[in-house]
């Protein structure tokens, strides 16, 4: 792998990862995971809500698992 491979990999890494801290971030502010509810509507919502909570941790996991990929890749090439 080329010095020029290598760094796209690394850059490709990176967006990788930075897509997955978007969407876990979006998540928690779209869905307001922090919060402590006890409020029966908005348990409902969130009940309501979790097939499209779980689709994007879902997409976020998929990121996740492509970086873990790439950096296999990146470590085996530095390993040579």
């Amino acid at each position: 792998m080329t010095k020029q491979e290598l760094e796209c990999k690394f850059v490709e890494l990176e967006d990788c990862l930075d897509k997955a801290e978007h969407m876990l971030s979006s998540l928690e502010e779209n869905y307001d995971l922090q919060k402590v509810t006890t409020d029966m509507t908005d348990d409902l919502l969130f009940a309501q809500n979790r097939g499209l909570i779980l689709m994007e941790v879902r997409i976020a996991w998929d990121y996740v698992q492509k970086a873990i990929h790439i950096q296999d890749k990146i470590e085996k090439e530095m390993a040579l």
